[in-house]
């Protein structure tokens, strides 16, 4: 398992969404029906190689990519007065070669970040529309 999966893990292990989740490279993915998956990855924004946000994707086998959803760790976790830089919002790095958090948020506000993720999982979790066939034919 690689850093960015044991970062995930320790995020969407409190979460009430993700069981049975599969990591693969840098990005998780949980099931939610037979055709319905959510991927989750983590993002940077604003710096390369600074993770600064959680990539929520919705994830149809039929249909393809049918949502997305940016969940910023600046709207969840306050800037941490304990690294050098002061106001910086903790974010997860990768400095030479290693990736790690930089700042560390406090477990609250993981605990807020994991229950967004949730709030988004919930929006898929009982769509009755998903099981239709969305495709359009071409003519």
């Amino acid at each position: 398992m690689n850093q960015f999966q044991k970062h995930l893990r320790d995020l969407l292990d409190r979460t009430d969404t993700f069981f049975e989740a599969t990591y693969i490279g840098r990005a998780c993915y949980a099931r939610l029906t037979d055709d319905l998956r959510i991927k989750a990855e983590f993002t940077s924004t604003l710096v390369s190689e600074h993770y600064n946000a959680i990539r929520l994707s919705a994830i149809s086998s039929r249909n393809g990519v049918l949502d997305t959803l940016t969940l910023n760790f600046s709207d969840f976790m306050g800037p941490d007065l304990r690294i050098p830089i002061n106001n910086t919002v903790p974010h997860i790095w990768t400095y030479n070669g290693k990736t790690e958090w930089y700042g560390t948020p406090k477990p609250s506000e993981l605990t807020s970040l994991a229950e967004a993720i949730d709030d988004y999982v919930y929006q898929y979790e009982h769509e009755p529309s998903l099981q239709e066939d969305f495709s359009q034919e071409m003519g």
